[in-house]
């Protein structure tokens, strides 16, 4: 996106609207490989989202929730997830390598060669992510 001023802040709130609205107003949030580091997403709402290649290391995230988000190939290395929610979501080819991951759920996420070396979870609801976290640790 070289070139490219983008104001998150105008983006997320479109995005939260076309969640609440059911698509009806505002825009989905769709952007290949931005990099959210330096931005404050405590709570956000990224449903449905389609950020393939997003950078969120080293991020402290606090009740972001990704459900059904498309995140393949996302980099969340290092990063600190406190009840983030990424139910339904799309973390194939993802990054988690030394996240610490307290609380939230991964309930039927889609997991394919996701990279979860040292990360370390706690609290977190993974039941029915495929492949299962065990296998990928």
């Amino acid at each position: 996106m070289a070139g490219l001023t983008v104001d998150l802040n105008i983006l997320l709130q479109e995005h939260a609207l076309w969640v609440s609205s059911a698509g009806a107003q505002g825009n989905k949030l769709a952007l290949d490989n931005l990099d959210f580091r330096g931005y404050d997403l405590t709570g956000a709402n990224l449903v449905d989202a389609e950020l393939p290649g997003a950078c969120f290391a080293g991020m402290a995230l606090t009740g972001v929730d990704f459900h059904g988000a498309f995140l393949g190939g996302a980099d969340f290395s290092d990063a600190k997830l406190r009840n983030v929610t990424l139910s339904k979501a799309h973390l194939d080819c993802a990054t988690f390598a030394n996240a610490m991951i307290d609380g939230g759920t991964w309930f039927r996420s889609s997991c394919f060669d996701a990279n979860l070396k040292g990360a370390r979870f706690t609290g977190t609801d993974l039941e029915h992510v495929s492949p299962s976290i065990d296998e990928l640790l």
